[in-house]
């Protein structure tokens, strides 16, 4: 939920000069062109996380943006596997220190999916939470009150200060988002940040398969092809996104923790795929998007 969520935060800051840094781990990046579909500021980072593998880039990123553009904000939105702590490190130190001033790290925390998914994530779910200046919570309307009181408990083993927002986003006003970075949260530079039992990214168990598809399949293929991998026969498949160009229409579709949506989409649509799993069988995925009825034109796998 982090890119609805910044969506709607940003409704908030229309007065603001705002850049979104967006952080991809696969090859393709499919949040940021829905930001920038919508007319927001966009600078992508993809193929590996800011935290360590992309790290330089991410330095001279940073360092171009605050230069060359003078934002008012800066709102970094690093994969769903990186290691924030890591990531504050790096804004502690030179050049950053005396450039720029964290007033908010926000944690979204996945209601639906976060005790099924918090052991596979493990060490990330564990940093992300630890070090979280607030923590709010997608998708409430969704689970019951048991599911909700277990997941605070569990968040607050790992974070006992930071406020929890747990509030249906629809129901929320615009000054309420606005409070998310109104400089209440100012983050002390001095603040011990611990080093917690965790591999570096780069040595982490995920993968991902990426693919741009050249062609138009139809909206029942691509239904069917995401309960395919419900199966498993493909490996384990934690997250996706997409758009495609679909026989009737233009389309986005979310995949997380076997449950998916497919949404229409009025633009035009760059017809990207991604995927993030454990153990992910690439040969058998690209066979399976490349399996197209209607069949105008091949697909490219992007390695």
């Amino acid at each position: 939920g982090k890119t609805t969520f910044i969506k709607k935060l940003l409704k908030g800051y229309k007065n603001e000069n705002i850049v979104i840094l967006e952080n991809e781990f696969g090859e393709i990046g499919i949040d940021g062109e829905i930001l920038e579909r919508d007319g927001y500021k966009m600078v992508e980072i993809s193929t590996g996380c800011i935290c360590c593998l992309m790290q330089g880039d991410f330095i001279e990123t940073m360092k171009n943006i605050i230069e060359d553009t003078k934002p008012d904000r800066i709102i970094i939105e690093p994969t769903g596997i990186s290691i924030l702590s890591d990531i504050v490190k790096i804004l502690k130190k030179d050049p950053f220190h005396k450039m720029l001033v964290i007033n908010s790290l926000i944690t979204i925390v996945d209601s639906e999916n976060y005790l099924e998914q918090c052991e596979i994530f493990g060490e990330f779910f564990q940093d992300q939470i630890t070090y979280a200046t607030e923590l709010t919570f997608s998708k409430i309307q969704n689970v019951d009150e048991e599911t909700l009181k277990n997941i605070m408990i569990s968040v607050r083993e790992m974070n006992s200060s930071a406020p929890i927002i747990a509030k249906n986003w629809d129901d929320m006003s615009l000054d309420e988002f606005y409070g998310y970075l109104n400089g209440d949260n100012v983050l002390d530079y001095d603040k011990e940040m611990l080093e917690p039992d965790k591999r570096s990214c780069r040595e982490h168990k995920f993968s991902t398969f990426a693919m741009k598809l050249d062609n138009t399949i139809s909206k029942k293929y691509l239904e069917n092809s995401l309960i395919k991998l419900q199966s498993g026969e493909y490996g384990q498949v934690l997250r996706g996104k997409g758009f495609l160009k679909c026989d009737d229409g233009n389309y986005e579709f979310s995949y997380t923790n076997k449950v998916f949506k497919i949404s229409e989409v009025e633009d035009d649509v760059s017809c990207n795929i991604c995927f993030i799993g454990v153990g992910l069988n690439k040969n058998k995925l690209n066979a399976l998007w490349k399996r197209n009825p209607i069949k105008l034109s091949k697909m490219r796998c992007l390695k």
